[in-house]
């Protein structure tokens, strides 16, 4: 709800002229809040337990509904009810978790595995049959039209799609480098991690008031292209890096990420017409999540892949149970292997995206209102 919704609050309470200063502040509170994250996170497991960071949720959410229901004004609508598309939605929510289940498992299960090719065909056909839905309900999920006819909105949500799928699988994935491969301890690998998020809160509102100016296409081609620059860093890390090359790497990851996140939302909601801003709002949202999963899913399976069927449960097994320093050393010297092989993945990845955002146009203008939706 609130990812579905936030953009577009944001973009319709701001002039154009400001929306990017606007979401640039939205993304920094983001970021802001996952710098503080793993170092509230950590507080709460060892002195109140792992529950409390589920529990800490409570007081927080309820304070926000209540200055949410106060803040945000109350508005009339005229025009007709919106039907649920729950077949749409249905349909939609089928395909995504058979896709990202095998993806996941594929590493363990065998990509050749009944289940694996089972899951991904089901996949298809219900992708097949939501597009289908789509076409014929009066108000679907997803408007085909803002994909097929709004070329500005399709790239800059692919663009979008493949930054997340680039660079949301590093902090978990470093975060087991530092610890497995280098034996960092969990307290030391929280505080080097912050070196993304925090350049990523700082840099953000500058990144947004300047697509407010120069556009939103030259900075967010350029943060991709610095997101795999980072990327590479990353990979080309050797076993026994110092700290301040992970935190020096960390940090050009999150100077592309600044560069590319205010800017490419400021352009997608920019991108359509006012009545629309709550559908754009929510497929970036949607884009965001399912590149995070997707992220997860294959570069984390690259990471795993040295390590064999039993992936991720062999650096435990081998690693903690065993007591065997040789297996253990093997095993981090195999996801060591992976890592780097993830790492480059994604720079690709964080290309190709930049390619698609250089393409897009640069500017579109959102269709006029008609008097019935004025």
């Amino acid at each position: 709800m609130l990812s579905a919704t936030s953009t577009a609050i944001v973009t319709a309470v701001f002039p154009p002229q400001e929306r990017g200063r606007a979401l640039g502040i939205n993304v920094m509170a983001v970021y802001v809040g996952l710098s503080v994250g793993p170092v509230l996170g950590g507080q709460l497991v060892q002195h109140l337990g792992w529950r409390s960071i589920f529990l800490v949720n409570l007081p927080i959410g309820l304070a926000v509904a209540i200055w949410g229901w106060l803040l945000l004004p109350r508005v009339e609508r005229e025009e007709a009810a919106l039907r649920p598309d729950i077949a749409g939605s249905v349909l939609l929510g089928g395909a995504f978790i058979c896709l990202l289940v095998p993806l996941t498992f594929a590493s363990e299960w065998g990509w050749a595995a009944a289940r694996t090719i089972t899951l991904l065909v089901v996949s298809a056909v219900s992708l097949t049959a939501f597009a289908v839905t789509e076409l014929r309900v009066r108000d679907p999920v997803l408007d085909f039209d803002l994909v097929l006819h709004n070329r500005l909105f399709a790239s800059a949500n692919l663009a979008a799609l493949l930054n997340y799928m680039a660079l949301y699988a590093i902090s978990i994935l470093t975060a087991v480098f530092l610890e497995v491969v280098q034996g960092r301890s969990a307290g030391l690998t929280g505080w080097l991690m912050l070196g993304q998020p925090a350049v990523q809160a700082a840099l953000s509102p500058l990144s947004g008031r300047l697509s407010d100016r120069l556009g939103s296409r030259l900075l967010s081609t350029s943060g991709m292209v610095i997101t795999g620059a980072g990327m590479v860093l990353l990979a080309s890390m050797p076993s026994a890096a110092g700290m301040p090359r992970v935190v020096g790497s960390l940090a050009v990851v999150g100077v592309g990420l600044a560069a590319f996140s205010a800017p490419n939302t400021s352009a997608i909601m920019g991108s359509v017409s006012r009545r629309q801003l709550g559908v754009a709002s929510a497929f970036v949202g949607t884009m965001r999540v399912t590149g995070m999963a997707l992220s997860v899913a294959v570069l984390g399976g690259i990471a795993a892949s040295k390590l064999g069927r039993l992936g991720g449960r062999f650096l435990y097994t081998h690693g903690h149970n065993v007591g065997s320093h040789a297996l253990a050393s093997i095993a981090a010297g195999h996801y060591a292997t992976g890592y780097r092989l993830a790492m480059l993945t994604g720079a690709g990845l964080a290309i190709i995206g930049a390619i698609a955002s250089l393409t897009r146009p640069a500017h579109v203008s959102p269709p006029a209102p008609t008097d019935a939706t004025a």
